[in-house]
């Protein structure tokens, strides 16, 4: 690259799990800068994985640097390992433009996190552009306000002026690929499992009883910490470590370490009491664990700090949910939407043991973290955590009936 100025914008190219790019609104931006010194070169660096990782992405980044080159910006594509470049996206906010993939799992609510002002300087998915706009603060809260037709059309008019302002820009959507050995397991649903469920819908087809899958990604059996951001991709392996209250198998809501979930309304809440399950030191899974995890994902610090560090990962869920108290051996939760429909997100969030992670609510300090002024500090976690909800066996909680 040459020696000029290089444009640092938090613009992140994302697509819904798919290729995209965008220049985070800042097209007009680099129009005015160009304008005012129009003798000094303009430089940006488009970050993606290399092509072992995503050839896709990569088509995506070359192709962008050379348009970037006909509208004369000196551009250059920097594969980077993916775990620091997510490192470097997420966490640090370091990128003039980032080509890669967005794990979407397709909810219109997603939308918020994506896009509120208020997470614009939280390190992980939400907000990574560092976007801001009043007005379409206000249209996510009226998402959250509305139901029916009225939310539908809310969304739509989210979407488009997510258009109109381009803080980010689709390109495309990958196909999903699996394969299955069904002589071993079958079973699986058309185009191999989509959900975590979908495991369980396996059945034996011979005498195999161990279930082998073949991962693209290493980074899931290298740290199996379910909130660092960095080392989760499109692997959701990782998810099935830490059981939620409520799991979606076939779109409907599940009781899955819940056992049942009354809700209440004016304002909205919902009491869960949980099913008898041991975590895996034989420790039985208690209703101040998911107090606990609420808390903690709200504030990895629990109050250590001068501000909360939220999760980097769920932080869409977690932010339903304004208070997580134990009464009478169950949870009420009350929560920050007066929609049922939008409150079931908070649901879904892994439940953690509290007799294994409060420990791990310091200052992370890790190579290539940047942890100026505290504000992008986060709890490391285990790395290996040593504590899985019913994984396996007997002590998988059996899903019921709504």
């Amino acid at each position: 690259m040459s020696s000029g100025p290089t444009l640092r914008r938090r613009a992140l190219l994302a697509g819904a799990a798919g290729a995209a790019a965008a220049t985070g609104g800042c097209v007009g931006e680099l129009r005015n800068l160009a304008g005012r010194d129009r003798y000094r070169q303009l430089s940006l660096s488009i970050a993606t994985v290399p092509a072992g990782h995503d050839a896709h992405a990569v088509r995506v980044a070359n192709a962008l640097r050379e348009n970037l080159e006909r509208a004369g910006v000196d551009a250059a594509v920097a594969p980077t390992s993916p775990d620091v470049l997510r490192r470097d996206v997420l966490v640090n906010h370091d990128f003039d433009v980032y080509v890669g993939r967005y794990p979407s799992e397709g909810r219109p609510d997603e939308l918020r996190t994506l896009l509120h002002s208020t997470y614009g300087e939280e390190a992980g998915w939400q907000n990574p552009f560092g976007f801001s706009s009043v007005a379409v603060d206000e249209l996510l809260a009226e998402q959250r306000a509305v139901a029916g037709e009225e939310r539908a059309a809310v969304v739509g008019e989210i979407q488009e002026r997510a258009v109109e302002l381009q803080p980010f820009t689709v390109v495309a959507f990958a196909d999903r690929i699996a394969a299955a050995q069904p002589d071993r397991f079958d079973g699986w649903p058309a185009g191999g499992p989509a959900r975590l469920s979908d495991y369980l819908r396996a059945e034996r087809a011979g005498d195999d009883r161990t279930l082998r899958a073949a991962l693209g990604d290493v980074r899931p059996t290298r740290n199996r910490n379910p909130l660092a951001v960095e080392h989760r991709g499109r692997s959701r392996l990782t998810d099935l470590l830490y059981e939620p209250l409520v799991r979606r198998p076939a779109g409907s809501p599940v009781p899955w370490l819940a056992r049942t979930v009354e809700w209440e309304t004016d304002p909205l809440a919902a009491t869960v009491t949980l099913r008898e399950t041991p975590w895996h030191d034989g420790r039985p899974v208690a209703p101040s664990d998911v107090a606990f995890t609420y808390a903690f994902l709200a504030d990895t610090s629990l109050g250590g700090m001068d501000t909360p560090v939220p999760t980097p990962r769920r932080r869409g869920a977690v932010s339903l949910v304004d208070d997580a108290a134990v009464v009478d051996g169950a949870v009420r939760l009350a929560f920050a939407t007066d929609r049922r429909e939008v409150a079931r997100r908070a649901l879904s969030v892994p439940i953690l043991p509290e007799h294994v992670w409060r420990e791990h609510t310091g200052a992370a300090d890790l190579a290539g973290i940047d942890v100026a002024g505290g504000r992008r500090r986060r709890s490391s976690g285990p790395t290996r955590p040593p504590s899985a909800a019913a994984r396996s066996g007997s002590s998988r909680p059996t899903p019921t009936g709504r």
